[in-house]
């Protein structure tokens, strides 16, 4: 009986405590990024170069990397796994960024909603 009664305590004391945090009525409205004065796609160019140079650079040496860990290309004289895996890391680093912004970019494009050319993120200082 004791710790029911600590807990119906507790309880109304919560209850009443969150009523008083009510802020009557209220109305909120939800927030929309701050858009800059560059939603189409000329005025992003360099951030639209970068992404698809990114994404090819990126997926070419994730490529050519795969090929060598996995032994396919060998070299002369030596053995190019530990080249292969190298390029693969290279190659996810500059992939990551360049799949992220072209993903951006087509779906702008192609005009989905909740998608714009604002939100391609800029490599400026």
């Amino acid at each position: 009986p004791l710790l029911l009664n600590l807990m119906e305590g507790l309880r109304k004391r919560a209850s009443s405590s969150f009523r008083s945090l009510s802020f009557g009525n209220v109305k909120y409205e939800k927030l929309q990024p701050e858009k800059k004065n560059y939603g189409r796609p000329l005025e992003r160019k360099r951030e639209l170069v970068l992404a698809i140079f990114l994404l090819t650079i990126g997926s070419f040496t994730l490529t050519w990397g795969a090929l060598m860990a996995s032994r396919v290309i060998q070299g002369a004289t030596h053995d190019l796994r530990d080249t292969g895996i190298c390029l693969m890391i290279l190659g996810g680093i500059t992939f990551l960024p360049g799949i992220y912004a072209s993903t951006i970019a087509y779906y702008a494009w192609r005009g989905y909603k909740d998608w714009e050319f604002y939100q391609i993120p800029g490599y400026d200082h």
